[in-house]
C-alpha cells in the first residue's frame, strides 16, 4: 500500500465518521477515534520494523565479506611481524648460548687448579675440626673428673659433719639423763630424811605429852588421895582446899586442851608436808615428761636430718644423671653440626661445578668491616655495648667465611630464579592478552547468534533515529559503518565505498 492510498483512506474514514457520529454520544465518538489511531499506529510500527530488519540484514550480508578480507590481511601481517620478532629473539638466544659455551670452556681450564686448592682447604678444615673436637672432649673429661672429685669431697664432709653432730647429740642426751638421775636420787633422799625427821618429832612430842600427862595424873591422884584422907580427916578443913583443887583441875583441863590443839597443829603440818611432797612429785613428773618430749624432738630432728641427707643424695644423683644426659645430647648435637658442615662442604663442591667464568676469576666481595667509631652509641643501650665491641673485635673464623660465601651464592641463584619466573610470568601475560585480542577479533568478524546478540563495534547505528516520529514506512534508519582498525588500505577504501553505495541505494520495501 502506498502512502498516498493510506492518506486517502484516512481522509475517507474521517469524512464518514461525522455521518455516523450524529447518532453517537461525544464520549463514544472520542473512544472510536482513539481506537482507530492506535490500530493505525500499531500497523505502521510493525511495517517500519520489518523494513528496518530487512535493510539491516542486507547491509550486514554485504559488509561481512569485505571486513573479513581486510581483517585477514591485517592478521597475516601481524603474524608475519610476530614471527620475525621471534626469529630475532631466537638468534639472540643462540648468540648468548655460544657465549656461554665459550665461558664454559674457559671455566674448564681453571677447574683442575680450583679443585686441588679446594681439596687442600677441605683437608685443613677437617684436621682443624678434629683437633677442636678432641680438645672439647678432653676439657669435658677434665671437668667431669673435677665435678666427681668435688662431689665425693662434699659427701665426705657432710657425712663427717653428720657423725660429729650425732655424737654431740648422744653426749648431750647422756649428760641430761645423768643429771636427771642424780636430781631424782637427791630429791628422793631429801624426801625420806624430811619424812623421818617429821615422824621422829611427832613420836617424841607424843611421848613427852604422854609422860607429862602420866606424871600429872599420878601427881593429881596422890593429891586426891591425900586430900581425900585429909577430907576424911577434916571435911571442913579441906573444903577450901577442895575448891582450890577444883580450880587447879580447870586450869589443867585448859592446858590439856592447849596440848590437844598443838597436836592438831602438828597433824596439819604433817598433812601440809605430805601435800608439798605430792606437789614436788607432780613437778618432777612434769619435768620428766618435758625431758622426754625434748628427747623425742631430738629424735625427730635426727630423722629429719637423715631424710635431708637422703634427699641431698637423690638430688646429687639426679644432677649426675642430668649431666650425663646433657653430655650425651651435646655429643649428638656436635655430631649433627659436623654432618651439616660436611654437607655444606659437599654442596659447595657441587656448586663449584656450576660457577661461571666470572665467578671463578673474580671471587665474591669480602664482607664490609666496621669499626667502633662507625656505631651510633647514642642509640644503643648499655646492655648491647659490650656485645657490639666483642663482635667488632672478633676476626672471624674461616669456616664462617666459607658458609657466608655459600649463602651468597645461594641467594644469587635464588634471585636469578625469581627473575626468570617473573619474566616468564610477564611473557605468559602478554601471550594471554594476545590470545584474548585474537579471540575477540575472530568473534567480531564471525557471524553467529552470540556475536549478533552482543554489541559489535563494527556496526554503529544512529541512535537519533529512534527519537524521530514514524512518518511513513518507506523511510529507513540511516546506518553508518566504521572500521575498527586505524590503518587505511585499498581494500578498506573500496569496502567503505561499497558500504556507502549500499547505504545510499534505493529503499527496499518489505
Amino acid at each position: 500500500m502506498s502512502p498516498q492510498a493510506k492518506t486517502n483512506g484516512g481522509s475517507r474514514g474521517e469524512a464518514a465518521a461525522p455521518r455516523g457520529a450524529k447518532a453517537l454520544a461525544p464520549n463514544e465518538k472520542e473512544q472510536l477515534q482513539t481506537d482507530a489511531k492506535k490500530a493505525y499506529l500499531q500497523e505502521h510500527a510493525k511495517s517500519t520494523k520489518q523494513a528496518a530488519t530487512h535493510s539491516q540484514n542486507k547491509v550486514v550480508a554485504n559488509w561481512l565479506p569485505v571486513m573479513r578480507a581486510v581483517k585477514l590481511q591485517e592478521l597475516r601481517k601481524d603474524v608475519d611481524d610476530y614471527i620475525s620478532n621471534c626469529e630475532v629473539k631466537a638468534e639472540r638466544k643462540d648468540a648468548q648460548l655460544e657465549m656461554k659455551d665459550l665461558d664454559l670452556d674457559d671455566a674448564e681450564d681453571h677447574q683442575s687448579t680450583i679443585i686441588a686448592s679446594h681439596k687442600i682447604n677441605i683437608s685443613k678444615l677437617i684436621q682443624l675440626q678434629e683437633a677442636r673436637i678432641q680438645k672439647l672432649e678432653q676439657s669435658f673429661r677434665d671437668h667431669l673428673s673435677f665435678l666427681q672429685q668435688q662431689f665425693q669431697e662434699d659427701i665426705r664432709g657432710i657425712s663427717n659433719a653428720h657423725g660429729s653432730f650425732k655424737h654431740e647429740l648422744e653426749l648431750i642426751i647422756q649428760q641430761i639423763e645423768n643429771e636427771e638421775r642424780v636430781r631424782a636420787h637427791e630429791e628422793t633422799t631429801e624426801h625420806n630424811t624430811q619424812y623421818e625427821l617429821t615422824r621422829n618429832r611427832n613420836i617424841e612430842s607424843d611421848h613427852q605429852l604422854k609422860s607429862a600427862l602420866d606424871e600429872q595424873i599420878d601427881r593429881l591422884k596422890g593429891r586426891c588421895d591425900t586430900a581425900l584422907q585429909n577430907h576424911r580427916a577434916s571435911t571442913d578443913a579441906n573444903a577450901q582446899e577442895y575448891k582450890k583443887l577444883l580450880q587447879q583441875d580447870v586450869s589443867l583441863s585448859k592446858q590439856l586442851n592447849i596440848k590437844l590443839k598443838q597436836v592438831e597443829r602438828l597433824q596439819a603440818a604433817t598433812a601440809h608436808w605430805k601435800a608439798k611432797l605430792a606437789q614436788n612429785k607432780q613437778e618432777c613428773e612434769s619435768r620428766n615428761g618435758q625431758m622426754k618430749g625434748e628427747i623425742q624432738q631430738l629424735r625427730r630432728h635426727c630423722k629429719e636430718m637423715k631424710a635431708r641427707m637422703n634427699r641431698a643424695r637423690q638430688c646429687d644423683k639426679q644432677r649426675l644423671i642430668d649431666l650425663s644426659k646433657y653430655s650425651r645430647e651435646c655429643k649428638t648435637k656436635l655430631a649433627e653440626q659436623l654432618k651439616i658442615a660436611e654437607r655444606i662442604l659437599r654442596t659447595a663442591e657441587l656448586c663449584r661445578k656450576f660457577e661461571t667464568h666470572r665467578e671463578k676469576v673474580a671471587p665474591l666481595p669480602a664482607p664490609q668491616h666496621y669499626a667502633a667509631d662507625d656505631v651510633a652509641w647514642n642509640e644503643v643501650s648499655e646492655s648491647l655495648k659490650e656485645e657490639i665491641l666483642e663482635v667488632l673485635g672478633d676476626d672471624g673464623i674461616d669456616e664462617w667465611n666459607y658458609l657466608d660465601n655459600f649463602f651468597k651464592r645461594y641467594n644469587k641463584v635464588l634471585l636469578d630464579k625469581i627473575a626468570f619466573e617473573k619474566q616468564k610470568k610477564l611473557v605468559e601475560d602478554q601471550t594471554d592478552k594476545l590470545r584474548i585480542q585474537l579471540d575477540n577479533f575472530i568473534a567480531s568478524v564471525s557471524v553467529t547468534d552470540d556475536t549478533m546478540r552482543k554489541p559489535n563495534s563494527l556496526l554503529l547505528v544512529n541512535p537519533a533515529v529512534s527519537r524521530q516520529p514514524l512518518a511513513s514506512s518507506t523511510q529507513l534508519p540511516p546506518v553508518r559503518l566504521k572500521l575498527s582498525t586505524g590503518r587505511s588500505s585499498p581494500g578498506g577504501q573500496s569496502a567503505q565505498k561499497e558500504v556507502a553505495r549500499c547505504a545510499n541505494g534505493p529503499a527496499i520495501e518489505p
